[in-house]
């Protein structure tokens, strides 16, 4: 789709940092396979491997989603926009932050796991660029990486680490750099709570390394990541002298990572605010030292990207929080923001933000919703009807008429708010208390509902529960979709039903599944819903009973009933009571998800005018019911 309302992806990638916001680029091509980046290496333009990081520039090719690995014995091919943290798992020689992209490691000439040994990654793997409309094959001399071929790690290596003060660490290092290099793989001084020195080298140098480690236990290699609350962070080089000497300047850190190697020190410094770089650092070209955007505490890794059913909607990362936060400040936000708030993103963010919070103030949901009927059947435990599940009263009476079966003496209740309130958590708990008044648990039908409701077991007496949590079927071995709003790891895809009903801005998604979670989902992409999965059907001889007692009714007090047909003249009260207590009996007799049954589809009731009248009004009454 591209385009969002206006917003284009360009846009969004004018932001490179938490802290700096540059000109988007004029065009993004989007490179999906080696042909686009054929195509995309002819217009000279800046790559961008992923989101966390870029550089700004006129016209900006798109690896982002070129993700994959080829297992290729000994070695990985890896396909440029793959995350380091996606290939660690497969044990490579060299790595780099886990939340940058491998392809962006060989163009930004990071250095990584085995700096002191290799030197940067990019000098340690075999690679596949596009140059001018050509490939490049082996070591990397320029041009947009589209593969990226690693070693697998082949030695026993040993990884010890010693914690400690900073300035006492820096010496200890700085000693094994004065005359030489040190033999070991890597050598790392980095920063989470307190100060660590870690060395790595392979077991056969043990004999060369045992004095310069003689007390460091063994541990884990650190893997560096921005995936942890922060507010501004920076990459470069400097020297180990420059290190010693400004070393009280890196206290002021809430992470940092310092990898040595005889040509220098490459340095990762984290701070916990907006905070400009430290100025005896040589910054990366991707590293602004600029700071003039805020991103809000989005640290941009882009995980909310993946499990955003708007962005699958759209098919486009403009509409995620982080297309939100990149815009943040220059008015268009709320052109992304509206969606269903499922809270996917909440659920992967590594910073631990409120993301909904800021999606709801700039939202603007374009459905309210409202109901056909208006039902007030209360019970202890009551199945809650709001404009949202206003279409799927079938399956409301199904699940009552469930929940009698588990022993639930459930009832029904419709709460008439706005949609719109609903989706941005303005719930109106003064008016909702009346509403509810008498009913202790309410039972949603959708996860939609669920979500939105929640809220009111915090400042109201009273339980919010699903549907679901009453179902108690095994659903292991069979194919199940799982919504956004009840999916957690489990959730693979959304179907776009109640989203698209909500921000009219299109999309549906096929997806293979027997049944889903969502009634909505369910109705939108033609499967089973729990009902239908709990064998829960409407029993429909309701009607024929009904009829056959309006006929018995007709039969045994039709001379009655003519009778009294004066009253009507006379007082027309009198006689739609007299009426009423002729076919009360009917209703009394038939339980609770019959009488809705037959209030919902009235309809279908045959019978005189005047009896079928004094008949809804009891059904009416009984049901608390209105037109």
């Amino acid at each position: 789709m591209g385009k969002a309302l206006g917003v284009e992806m360009a846009e969004i990638y004018g932001t490179t940092s938490p802290t700096h916001r540059g000109r988007p680029p004029a065009r993004v091509i989007k490179v999906r396979d080696a042909d686009d980046a054929v195509q995309a290496s002819e217009l000279s333009p800046v790559p961008r491997y992923e989101y966390s990081r870029g550089v700004e520039g006129e016209k900006v090719a798109d690896f982002v989603e070129l993700r994959g690995v080829k297992d290729l014995g000994d070695r990985m091919e890896v396909l440029a926009g793959t995350l380091w943290r996606e290939v660690l798992h497969l044990n490579p020689e060299v790595w780099g932050n886990a939340d940058f992209s491998v392809g962006g490691s060989v163009y930004f000439r990071d250095a990584g796991f085995g700096f002191n040994e290799f030197g940067t990654i990019d000098r340690r793997v075999e690679v596949k660029s596009f140059v001018e409309g050509k490939l490049v094959e082996g070591k990397y001399a320029g041009g947009l990486v589209y593969s990226v071929t690693l070693r697998k790690e082949s030695k026993d290596v040993v990884h010890v680490f010693k914690t400690g003060n900073l300035r006492e660490l820096l010496a200890t290092v700085a000693s094994w750099y004065s005359s030489s290099v040190p033999p070991f793989r890597d050598v790392t001084l980095w920063r989470g709570g307190e100060w660590t020195l870690s060395v790595s080298y392979p077991r056969t140098r043990e004999v060369l390394v045992r004095a310069m480690v003689s007390g460091m236990p063994e541990g884990k290699p650190p893997i560096e990541e921005i995936s942890f609350p922060h507010g501004s962070r920076y990459f470069g080089f400097t020297s180990v002298q420059r290190v010693l000497e400004r070393a009280d300047d890196l206290e002021s850190a809430s992470r940092a990572f310092l990898r040595f190697s005889k040509a220098g020190v490459a340095i990762s410094i984290y701070y916990d605010g907006r905070k400009a770089p430290p100025a005896w650092i040589s910054l990366a070209d991707y590293s602004s030292p600029e700071v003039n955007f805020d991103t809000m505490g989005c640290v941009m890794c882009g995980r909310c990207v993946y499990v955003c059913p708007h962005v699958q909607q759209r098919s486009s990362p403009a509409f995620s929080p982080l297309g939100v936060y990149s815009l943040m400040g220059t008015g268009r936000e709320g052109e992304v923001s509206n969606c269903h708030m499922c809270g996917m993103c909440e659920s992967v963010c590594p910073a631990n933000l409120k993301i909904r919070e800021i999606l709801r103030k700039h939202a603007t949901p374009k459905w309210t919703g409202n109901l056909r009927y208006a039902v007030r059947a209360v019970r202890e435990r009551s199945v809650v009807i709001t404009p949202i599940s206003a279409g799927l009263w079938e399956y409301a009476l199904r699940a009552v008429k469930f929940l009698h079966g588990k022993g639930v003496n459930a009832g029904m209740v419709t709460l008439d708010v706005d949609v719109k309130d609903l989706v941005l958590g303005r719930l109106d708990t003064r008016t909702l208390s009346k509403e509810l008044a008498g009913v202790g648990e309410i039972i949603t039908i959708t996860p939609e509902e669920y979500e939105y409701l929640k809220p009111l077991a915090r400042e109201m007496v009273i339980e919010v529960n699903s549907l679901e949590s009453y179902l108690g079927i095994d659903l292991s071995g069979r194919s199940v979709h799982v919504p956004c709003f009840s999916g957690g790891r489990n959730f693979k895809a959304c179907s776009m039903g109640f989203l698209d009903m909500l921000n009219d801005e299109g999309g549906s998604k096929v997806i293979e599944a027997e049944a889903s979670l969502c009634p909505i989902a369910a109705a939108t992409m033609g499967v089973k819903n729990l009902m239908d999965l709990a064998g829960v059907q409407l029993d429909d001889t309701v009607f024929t009973r009904l009829i056959e007692g309006i006929d018995s009714v007709q039969a045994r007090f039709g001379e009655l009933r003519r009778d009294a047909q004066w009253y009507a003249e006379v007082d027309g009260t009198i006689h739609l009571k007299f009426l009423k207590a002729l076919v009360a009996p009917l209703i009394k007799s038939v339980s609770l998800t019959e009488a809705l049954q037959l209030w919902f589809n009235r309809d279908r009731i045959s019978a005189p005018e005047e009896l079928k009248g004094a008949l809804l009004d009891v059904l009416r009454e009984r049901l608390g019911a209105s037109p």
